[in-house]
């Protein structure tokens, strides 16, 4: 029987949606609270979406827009062609993390990836180098 939790686990796209919804949120001073009671949602909720905790749907997408008023496109702003987050690298390998994280049992890889963040956050860039042959 499939694992239904890996089919519907969060993306590294939900994870940027996320992060640009508590980025605009910010940006208009407002508290999970304050935003979250316009939607008629919990703090709780809205900080699962930013955290992607919990996926946001077309609908909530929408409202979330109208409440900030920014156009929905720009939540999605940064995204290369893959889907990848091409503006922050930082980001993009925490979320690539969290995806494992939530996806792996392995304490092995959770070990690497720590140390690989830790690498990529000293260095406050991420550049990779090609293989030697």
């Amino acid at each position: 029987m499939p694992n239904e939790r890996s089919n519907r686990a969060a993306t590294s796209i939900d994870y940027h949606v996320g992060e640009k919804l508590r980025e605009f949120r910010r940006a208009q001073q407002l508290s999970l609270t304050e935003l979250a009671s316009q939607l008629g949602l919990s703090h709780q909720q809205l900080q699962k979406y930013e955290t992607a905790r919990n996926r946001i749907s077309a609908g909530m997408l929408y409202s979330l827009s109208k409440a900030l008023a920014v156009p929905m496109e720009e939540f999605f702003s940064g995204l290369g062609p893959d889907g990848a987050d091409d503006s922050n690298p930082l980001g993009m390998a925490r979320s690539r993390c969290v995806h494992v994280i939530n996806n792996t049992n392995s304490l092995g890889n959770l070990a690497l990836m720590g140390k690989i963040l830790r690498v990529v956050a000293s260095e406050g860039s991420m550049t990779v180098q090609p293989a030697s042959d």
